[in-house]
């Protein structure tokens, strides 16, 4: 991961295969799941989101200094588009939150492994995308894994009734919201570096996250226990804001743009993959044969997308 953001941060446009940082977006966003889990228990979740992206941009406007030599607000924006932008990526954050909420955990994490799905189908809808060679059984394998994985929760192997509780559809929205913020990205921010893109939407966001977060003050449904931000909580928060709502948005511009968003959420299937390693690794939380085999059915439908794709550009 280091190697790779100094390679993206000190020496310009990189040459290295878009896999290559759509693998450290996975790794960063797959900490989410657990490192949000436990900040849970000292914040909500609609302050959480905006502490992720307000403490990411102070972040994002110095990395964006130092590279370019111009500031955040330094450009000429079409506002009404960045704060869309914007919208979209709050929106994403808020009906996740509020999915995961109302859902029953196994069927958030199946729902969740529809990413490609919505990908492909909204790139279908609104640009008459034809799929690359391959995505059906990429996909296919994908899913297939991701539902594997969740199969092999705690919840699920203690023989939990899983059935639909209603937050399964925001969180469809919020796939959808992610998946049209990432294509209009691409069509509406193609003159801006990535560093600069994900700035500017990071900032519109938090002003929609900062709106949001009032307004369950309002409705009295916040808590807040700063006694609880020790120096693990802390560290957690940091890294999710400077590593998951920075760098990996970065690399995530980066990846889709060079392969497109249907292909480049494939990808995101890693991510429970990720989420199992990083639980076993930092809580003690063994990965079992369900999920290991979810994973590597994942990993060869991403490979198998990949290595059509290095096949292509050798005959090209």
């Amino acid at each position: 991961i280091i190697a790779l953001v100094i390679q993206e941060f000190s020496f310009g446009p990189i040459s290295m295969n878009p896999a290559a940082g759509l693998a450290v977006t996975v790794i960063m966003w797959g900490t989410m799941v657990p490192f949000i889990a436990a900040l849970l228990a000292v914040m909500d979740p609609w302050l959480l989101s905006l502490l992720r992206y307000g403490i990411a941009l102070p972040f994002l406007a110095v990395m964006l200094w130092l590279m370019e030599r111009r500031g955040l607000f330094a450009e000429a924006y079409n506002w009404k588009r960045m704060f869309l932008l914007g919208a979209g990526m709050a929106g994403f954050s808020t009906f996740y939150a509020l999915g995961i909420l109302y859902s029953d955990p196994v069927t958030a994490a199946i729902v969740l492994t529809s990413n490609p799905v919505v990908a492909a189908v909204l790139s279908r809808i609104l640009y008459k995308a034809q799929l690359p060679k391959g995505f059906l059984l990429a996909l296919a394998l994908a899913v297939a894994g991701g539902v594997l994985v969740v199969q092999g929760s705690p919840r699920a192997l203690a023989g939990h009734a899983i059935g639909f509780q209603g937050g399964e559809m925001l969180l469809i929205l919020a796939v959808s919201c992610w998946t049209l913020y990432s294509m209009k990205v691409q069509e509406w921010c193609g003159s801006y570096s990535n560093l600069r893109t994900t700035a500017i939407t990071s900032a519109t966001a938090t002003v929609w996250l900062a709106l949001v977060w009032l307004g369950f003050v309002f409705l009295g449904d916040s808590h807040f226990e700063p006694e609880g931000l020790n120096a693990g909580p802390v560290s957690m928060l940091l890294w999710l804001s400077w590593g998951a709502a920075g760098i990996a948005i970065i690399m995530w511009h980066k990846g889709a743009a060079h392969i497109g968003v249907p292909t480049a959420s494939l990808y995101l299937n890693l991510i429970p993959v990720v989420a199992v390693l990083v639980s076993a690794v930092l809580f003690d939380l063994r990965p079992n044969l369900y999920q290991m085999g979810g994973g590597g059915l994942v990993l060869l439908g991403v490979l198998s997308i990949q290595l059509r794709r290095l096949g292509s550009d050798k005959t090209a």
